[in-house]
């Protein structure tokens, strides 16, 4: 070529081909999702566990529900569903962290 590039597709962004052809982006994009949410779940759990405070109950509590109506409301593939059951699950451990720590409070 007589400008020294390779080809016209050289400048299309990766997202113009097809999920299949990269089944890695496919399953990276989707699994990706959740990671924000993980993210802030572990450190939701890190604060109860590490440095509870009781009276922060009522907050800890808020955030995870908002957490937890995010990722009722994350839009993935039905083969990605075991992704939001298990994250779901660690929802559910967190939540049991918080009721323990409010048992503990009396």
């Amino acid at each position: 070529m007589p400008n020294g590039r390779s080809g016209s597709f050289s400048r299309l962004p990766l997202s113009c081909f097809p999920a299949p052809d990269h089944p890695w982006l496919y399953t990276w994009r989707n699994r990706s999702k959740f990671y924000r949410w993980y993210r802030e779940l572990k450190y939701l759990e890190s604060e109860v566990s590490d440095h509870p405070h009781p009276e922060q109950i009522p907050d800890y509590r808020v955030r995870l529900d908002r957490i937890e109506d995010a990722v009722n409301k994350v839009n993935v593939p039905l083969a990605f569903y075991d992704e939001i059951y298990t994250l779901r699950e660690h929802i559910d451990f967190v939540r049991g962290k918080i009721s323990r720590l409010n048992q503990d409070s009396y």
